[in-house]
């Protein structure tokens, strides 16, 4: 598997375990913090899901039971583009990861992009509140995860048939309520 795409600055060894599985030793401390914090990752196009170690680990019985993904907040007002709001925002759906700093620095602010790591078993919400209205959740570049090989498959793999689209499913009625969000301060939007 080629690695250049974590881009080190110390030692990686990667040591295969079967099932797909590997254990990955990486010598840099500031190395494996950006592997963690800038995934989700694509290998050939293929999602390469990055985890702690855990112990007495065992491919055989392993199970993939979260995914990290890009989502996409369209038309955010601008006031809405704050650290601790897009953070807020993450952790209602999963566990926030990071946001994509453009929005932030207003270079692109038609819409925010958050990075979630998501439960798979939970369904992404359409819609989440914010103060007093609903704001859109999209997936980031329609990715397709599979429930069958626990992966970004395109629909390619032998459990094709059952592939389920990350999409919106929980109706406004069942999506975060509007004290998730901290309070934001009125700002002029031109």
């Amino acid at each position: 598997m080629d690695m250049s795409l974590w881009n080190c600055t110390g030692n990686l060894q990667l040591i295969g375990l079967g099932k797909g599985f590997y254990s990955c030793k990486i010598e840099s401390n500031s190395d494996l913090i950006r592997i963690k914090e800038n995934g989700p990752w694509f290998v050939q196009g293929n999602y390469l899901h990055v985890q702690p170690w855990t112990p007495n680990f065992q491919p055989s019985s392993a199970s993939i039971t979260s995914i990290s993904a890009w989502l996409i907040l369209p038309e955010l007002p601008i006031e809405y583009h704050r650290a601790d709001v897009l953070k807020a925002i993450g952790n209602s759906i999963g566990v926030f990861i990071k946001h994509d700093p453009n929005g932030l620095h207003r270079n692109n602010a038609r819409f925010a992009r958050i990075s979630v790591h998501l439960d798979q078993a939970k369904p992404i919400p359409d819609v989440v509140w914010l103060s007093n209205f609903k704001q859109e959740v999209k997936l980031a570049d329609k990715q397709i995860y599979c429930r069958i090989c626990h992966g970004f498959c395109k629909g390619q793999c032998p459990g094709s048939a059952d592939v389920a689209k990350l999409s919106p499913s929980t109706s406004a009625e069942e999506s975060v309520p509007p004290s998730v969000v901290p309070a934001v301060d009125k700002e002029m939007s031109l």
